[in-house]
């Protein structure tokens, strides 16, 4: 049936637009070339929905007054230390937050 291939690419595009839609650390502190240690967020970010941000073996500093807030969904924050400075916030109105801090260092 001719429909069958566009289907097909349809379904494929709206799965790369969904994938391609997720925040990923290096939207929130980019490598240069190499990746930064503290991982610092120094802006307002807001997260999509589903993201996992994994700073690895780096700390991930969210500086005084900003934050991290994915809405009504859910993300992951993974990172050796996580730091919240004063007034910072991990936000999710009415989503899930979940935090795993290893301890782990380089």
């Amino acid at each position: 049936m001719p429909y069958r291939p566009i289907l097909a690419g349809v379904l494929g595009a709206l799965l790369a637009a969904g994938l391609a839609g997720a925040t990923t650390i290096e939207d929130v502190c980019p490598s240069n070339p190499t990746p930064p240690d503290p991982c610092l967020v120094t802006s307002n970010v807001a997260v999509t929905d589903g993201s996992t941000l994994d700073a690895g073996d780096r700390t991930l500093v969210v500086t005084a007054g900003k934050s991290l807030d994915v809405g009504e969904g859910g993300m992951t924050v993974k990172a050796a230390k996580v730091v919240l400075e004063d007034g910072a916030r991990l936000l999710g109105a009415a989503g899930n937050v979940t935090v795993r801090a290893t301890g782990r260092r380089r």
